[in-house]
């Protein structure tokens, strides 16, 4: 092949890989579809393989799955950026418009036409399928042997640069690559068509047709000098298929580590068989890895349900305390409420008694105190004296007040002389129970009257004979000394003045006249 077709082809791949990586992936797909249709392409075999790489990376990275219209705003955008009017062959605009197993099933096709004409292997010839004869999906049936046996023409990068690129295309599996409720023992029945999404189906067909090539009848019995080739496809294409798709993405463990144990060797080599263990192990790791992650993932889902449940107990608790404090404060403000109805009933009916007991005379309300047979007896006599009464009610009680003090007992030494007598303190103290029971029960000025006048001839009376009473002590005291001092015995009955018994007489008439008088007054007052 010229040199200068290979330098040119090299400068197609440098712009078109730096157009890619300035994000213009327009031109960069441009630049690598005239160096495919001119031949430059294929200049030598790494050229090849890296226009396609980078022509798939391109591809998948501006195709927009099932919307056309965001397709077009980003080419459009695209286009205003670069400041280039580039336009798209009308074979990639058409492919980029395809559901995902569409685009891919193209995309495939294309792959094993291209390396078709630059095979990778030299020692077999392979046929690629038409692209007529293309289906809905990737699928070996009813390709003839040498057409399936094309794989083995592509090389190991572009082989992985199609499942990854699927892989990518399919943004559910992209987010998750762990299926939470996903069973990991055993192997589980997948419907490719409804389960599985579109873009990881493609990717495992892709491993399948990949791995089935080693098993045609013209694979690898005619393959002797190109074992390095077929021995990187094959170790890629196993682990994409066994780790990432039937393990991480699809959940069967046990299917992929079957598949990995029961897989031929290429060659002989001790390095090929460790790569082997080295993926078994992986394989092992990724699935406690995996089983750690659905079970913290049923802890979060669990510990997240606990809080829900805990937040919605305290919501219910808080609502319930709300509505007893609610019906506390009710409580509270009904029992005020009837308090202040109360009060102010009470302070009306208090009103209305005031003012009745206001529109009666004084005697009247008195006379409600009495018993029945006093209150018919003194009406008469307290409706004379009523006007009376009202007029001088005041000093009458002011007055009454204190005589009571002034009849009250002495404190202090006052109480306590020396001459005082005994019988005559509780004589007086009867006689002031017996004045202020008499003054609470009869009212009116000739009461009032009578008591001063009875007060005052009482006090006279009592006077003189305490004084009386002092001098008779003292003197027979004095001669009770005398006497027993010397003989004179009848000093002391000499000088002691009234014999016992008429002494007694005297105090008796005193107390008949001071009881008469109080009768007296009590009559002149009922009358």
């Amino acid at each position: 092949m010229p040199v200068a077709t290979s330098s040119s082809g090299r400068a197609l791949y440098d712009h078109a890989s730096t157009a890619f990586v300035h994000n213009m992936p327009l031109e960069a797909l441009s630049t690598i579809q005239s160096a495919i249709q001119t031949g430059q392409a294929q200049s030598t075999q790494q050229l090849a393989e890296q226009f396609l790489v980078l022509q798939i990376t391109a591809l998948c990275a501006i195709y927009t799955p099932n919307d056309q219209d965001q397709l077009r705003s980003r080419i459009e955008h695209w286009q205003q950026s670069s400041g280039r009017d580039v336009r798209l062959p009308n074979e990639i605009s058409e492919q980029l418009s395809l559901p995902p197993d569409q685009f891919f099933v193209r995309l495939w096709y294309h792959t094993l036409a291209y390396f078709d004409s630059c095979p990778s292997l030299k020692s077999i010839k392979t046929k690629a399928p038409s692209r007529n004869t293309a289906t809905k999906t990737i699928s070996t049936d009813g390709i003839p042997p040498e057409a399936v046996s094309a794989a083995l023409q592509v090389p190991a990068g572009v082989i992985e640069a199609l499942i990854l690129g699927a892989l990518k295309i399919d943004e559910d599996v992209n987010r998750s690559t762990v299926q939470p409720n996903g069973k990991l023992n055993g192997h589980k029945k997948v419907d490719k068509t409804k389960s599985v999404p579109q873009g990881l189906q493609s990717a495992r067909s892709i491993c399948e047709w990949v791995l089935s090539a080693y098993s045609a009848s013209t694979g690898l019995d005619q393959v002797k000098e190109e074992r390095k080739h077929l021995q990187d496809q094959y170790g890629r294409t196993i682990r994409l298929y066994a780790l990432d798709i039937l393990a991480l993405r699809l959940q069967e463990w046990e299917y992929s580590v079957q598949m990995v144990r029961c897989a031929k060797l290429i060659t002989d080599d001790p390095i090929e068989l460790q790569e082997r263990e080295t993926l078994l192990a992986e394989l092992g790791e990724a699935q406690i890895q995996a089983e750690a992650r659905i079970d913290r993932h049923q802890a979060a889902k669990e510990r997240a349900r606990r809080i829900l449940q805990q937040q919605v107990e305290k919501r219910k608790m808080s609502a319930s305390l709300d509505d007893l404090a609610s019906q506390q404060a009710q409580k509270r403000t009904a029992q005020s409420q009837a308090s202040n109805a109360k009060s102010t009933n009470g302070t009306a009916n208090s009103k209305s008694r005031t003012a009745s007991n206001h529109s009666l005379p004084p005697v009247e309300k008195d006379a409600g105190n009495r018993d029945s047979t006093e209150a018919a007896k003194g009406v008469k006599s307290a409706r004379a004296s009523s006007n009376r009464s009202q007029s001088s009610s005041p000093t009458i009680e002011r007055k009454e007040a204190d005589i009571i003090k002034d009849l009250a007992p002495q404190s202090g030494h006052e109480a306590r002389r020396p001459g005082q007598v005994v019988n005559s303190a509780s004589a007086i103290a009867s006689f002031r129970a017996t004045l202020r029971i008499w003054l609470q029960h009869f009212g009116g000025v000739p009461a009032v009257l009578l008591a001063l006048f009875a007060i005052f001839s009482i006090s006279r009376k009592l006077f003189q004979l305490l004084q009386g009473r002092a001098d008779r002590l003292s003197n027979s005291t004095r001669s009770t000394r005398i006497a027993s001092s010397g003989p004179q015995p009848r000093l002391a009955v000499k000088q002691s003045g009234t014999p016992a018994s008429q002494q007694q007489g005297f105090i008796s008439a005193i107390w008949t006249k001071l009881t008469d008088t109080v009768r007296m007054g009590t009559q002149v007052t009922y009358l």
